[in-house]
């Protein structure tokens, strides 16, 4: 992946991987994302080498080098200024993955603290050090369609390198329970971290919390009515160690009826409620949010003319109350589409469809719709398809005024040979603002070789 586009206050675009592969013996070099398990190596992505090997039922993974590079403090810019940081991590595992399996994973993470110059640092950023030991371990019962999934890991977190501070110790657990068969299945999990947790290999992991959650699916009348939906708990800040315990709450339920074959409407409906309890220097904050969704679909023929008509729509509502003297904003949002699509011959498609959306935020609204025919025309022996959409758009917010869009778009494809193609694309935008100032014209062309190897 190479880009044009490199700052100096953000993690570079540029990327090269070399992973070759022969049998069961894997080498990785340049970058890659290894993924050990939740709670050691999970979402980071290694400048560096590694290897993965699966002999047999064996599982064994080495990853090293630099999991983020020093972004120094820029008067120009205003981002928090960070330390490079390299990440050394392995996995011992035996089993089947889609069956029993057991396998442990260390992370050992440690940024350089030598990366930045004292200039750049502040009180804030600090040069971290992060070990976690994590274990996985996980059951499949065939016969009774029932799986489960044990994981935890323990922690030793610095929070600066340069200080004499012994490392906080963190605990975490999670289990998964699912049993599944052909026309049904129920799952649970439970997930405990305390407030001394950290992975430096995952960042989409919060600690300090408590989270439980449900899941189901069924199928009725012979398949025709089909119903999932889930429900989640969760706890944050449980300790109460620096904010106030906040707890969030999640329903939601799906449903998907098609009593014949050319007609059926999905529904879904659910709503999130948040609670924070209120603190010393902190207000206490409640949200409860609804969603709505219908969408049906019919297909039909007219005329030996096969058509397809689609649409949905969606209401949305949020309300917020707060103990603070500043009252919340509460947000409604209305969501509508339709799509009408007709087969006129092998090589023609015609299409017709428009939205409209409306959220209102009490303190202003916002209002776009837009609208416009379009067509699919290929010619298989000549293996050129040629698409086209004609876009009208509205957009209003508050009383500004109302902003219109006129936007045609063309492709042209040509499968040169089965694996070359050319593609040539069209787009001219001509925009108009509701104030009384010059009209935005907007022109582009491209022309793309495409190859499959």
């Amino acid at each position: 992946l190479v880009s044009g586009d490199q700052v100096s206050f953000r993690e570079n675009i540029n990327q090269f991987a070399l992973h070759p592969q022969f049998n069961w013996a894997g080498l990785q070099a340049g970058n890659f994302a290894p993924q050990y398990s939740t709670y050691t190596l999970s979402d980071a992505t290694v400048l560096g080498e590694g290897f993965e090997l699966t002999p047999r039922k064996w599982r064994i993974g080495f990853a090293n080098g630099q999991s983020r590079k020093a972004i120094a403090a820029s008067p120009t810019t205003l981002v928090q200024p960070q330390f490079a940081r390299n990440i050394t991590a392995g996995r011992v595992g035996y089993g089947d993955p889609q069956a029993t399996l057991v396998e442990v994973s260390v992370l050992r993470a440690r940024d350089d603290s030598n990366s930045l110059n004292d200039t750049d640092t502040t009180f804030i950023t600090t040069p971290e050090a992060n070990t976690v030991y994590g274990f996985k371990a996980q059951r499949m019962l065939q016969k009774l369609h029932v799986s489960a999934q044990l994981e935890g890991a323990w922690s030793l977190y610095d929070r600066d390198r340069r200080a004499e501070a012994a490392s906080v110790k963190g605990r975490a657990v999670g289990v998964k329970l699912l049993r599944e068969t052909v026309l049904s299945s129920v799952g649970a999990n439970l997930e405990v971290l305390n407030g001394g947790f950290v992975s430096l290999g995952n960042s989409g992991i919060s600690n300090d919390r408590v989270e439980f959650g449900i899941t189901g699916r069924t199928q009725l009348r012979s398949g025709k009515l089909l119903l999932n939906g889930n429900a989640g708990w969760r706890n944050d800040n449980v300790s109460n160690t620096l904010l106030a315990e906040t707890a969030r709450r999640n329903y939601s339920l799906n449903a998907s009826w098609m009593p014949r074959p050319n007609f059926g409407t999905d529904l879904q409906f659910g709503f999130t409620t948040n609670d924070a309890d209120p603190a010393d220097s902190v207000a206490g904050s409640s949200n409860i949010t609804r969603f709505l969704a219908f969408s049906p679909h019919l297909n039909y023929a007219t005329r030996g003319i096969q058509q397809t008509l689609t649409g949905s729509a969606t209401i949305q509502s949020s309300d917020n109350t707060t103990t603070a003297p500043v009252p919340l904003t509460n947000m409604r949002g209305l969501t509508l589409q339709a799509n009408w699509q007709a087969a006129m011959s092998p090589v023609l498609t015609l299409s017709f469809g428009g939205n409209y959306s409306r959220t209102d935020l009490q303190v202003a609204v916002t209002e776009v719709s837009g609208f416009g025919p379009g067509f699919l025309w290929s010619l298989p022996r000549s293996r050129i398809v040629t698409s086209g959409q004609l876009d009208f758009m509205r957009s209003r917010t508050g009383n500004f005024g109302t902003d219109t869009e006129v936007a045609p778009r063309c492709e042209v494809r040509w499968q040169t040979t089965p694996h070359h193609a050319l593609i040539l694309r069209g787009n001219f935008r001509r925009y108009r603002y509701a104030l009384d100032t010059p009209e935005f014209n907007e022109r582009m062309a491209s022309l793309e070789y495409a190859v499959t190897l």
